[in-house]
Protein backbone atom coordinates (compact mmCIF):
# COMPACT_ATOMS: atom_id res chain seq x y z
CA UNK A 1 0.00 0.00 0.00
CA UNK A 2 1.40 3.22 -1.23
CA UNK A 3 2.00 6.15 1.63
CA UNK A 4 -0.36 8.95 1.42
CA UNK A 5 1.16 12.21 0.29
CA UNK A 6 2.02 13.99 3.43
CA UNK A 7 2.38 12.45 6.41
CA UNK A 8 2.07 14.96 9.73
CA UNK A 9 4.61 14.34 12.55
CA UNK A 10 3.43 17.70 14.60
CA UNK A 11 -0.29 19.23 15.03
CA UNK A 12 -0.60 22.55 16.12
CA UNK A 13 -2.35 22.77 19.52
CA UNK A 14 -1.98 26.30 20.02
CA UNK A 15 -5.74 27.59 21.62
CA UNK A 16 -6.16 30.58 19.28
CA UNK A 17 -5.27 28.19 15.79
CA UNK A 18 -8.38 26.06 16.84
CA UNK A 19 -10.48 24.99 14.95
CA UNK A 20 -10.42 27.54 11.80
CA UNK A 21 -11.09 27.24 8.31
CA UNK A 22 -8.14 27.05 6.15
CA UNK A 23 -7.70 26.58 2.21
CA UNK A 24 -5.54 23.40 0.93
CA UNK A 25 -2.43 26.27 0.50
CA UNK A 26 -2.18 26.75 4.08
CA UNK A 27 -1.72 24.61 7.33
CA UNK A 28 0.99 22.27 6.35
CA UNK A 29 4.59 23.10 7.01
CA UNK A 30 7.56 21.99 8.17
CA UNK A 31 9.15 21.59 11.75
CA UNK A 32 11.75 19.71 13.26
CA UNK A 33 12.79 18.82 9.75
CA UNK A 34 9.13 17.02 9.77
CA UNK A 35 5.52 17.80 8.05
CA UNK A 36 3.66 19.97 10.46
CA UNK A 37 -0.04 20.81 10.51
CA UNK A 38 -1.88 23.92 12.18
CA UNK A 39 -5.67 24.28 11.19
CA UNK A 40 -5.37 28.65 11.43
CA UNK A 41 -2.29 28.19 8.98
CA UNK A 42 -0.55 30.70 10.86
CA UNK A 43 3.32 30.48 10.23
CA UNK A 44 3.90 31.78 14.03
CA UNK A 45 2.21 30.76 17.84
CA UNK A 46 1.96 27.46 17.83
CA UNK A 47 2.22 25.09 20.44
CA UNK A 48 3.30 21.74 18.46
CA UNK A 49 2.62 18.34 19.72
CA UNK A 50 4.53 14.78 18.14
CA UNK A 51 1.56 12.79 16.32
CA UNK A 52 2.80 9.30 15.06
CA UNK A 53 1.97 9.93 11.71
CA UNK A 54 -1.37 11.36 10.62
CA UNK A 55 -2.17 11.58 6.69
CA UNK A 56 -3.04 15.14 5.51
CA UNK A 57 -6.14 13.67 4.21
CA UNK A 58 -7.46 13.07 7.35
CA UNK A 59 -6.93 16.29 9.04
CA UNK A 60 -9.13 17.80 6.00
CA UNK A 61 -12.80 17.51 5.81
CA UNK A 62 -14.91 19.17 2.50
CA UNK A 63 -17.97 21.49 3.33
CA UNK A 64 -19.91 20.45 0.33
CA UNK A 65 -19.02 24.59 -0.89
CA UNK A 66 -16.08 22.98 -1.39
CA UNK A 67 -13.81 24.87 1.80
CA UNK A 68 -11.65 22.97 3.31
CA UNK A 69 -11.98 22.39 7.62
CA UNK A 70 -10.27 20.64 9.98
CA UNK A 71 -11.78 16.90 10.45
CA UNK A 72 -13.35 15.97 13.61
Amino acid sequence: MPEPTSVVRFLCVAAEHQPRLISLDFGLTVHLREWGFCPAGESNGHDWRRVEGVALETLLARRPDGTLVPAD
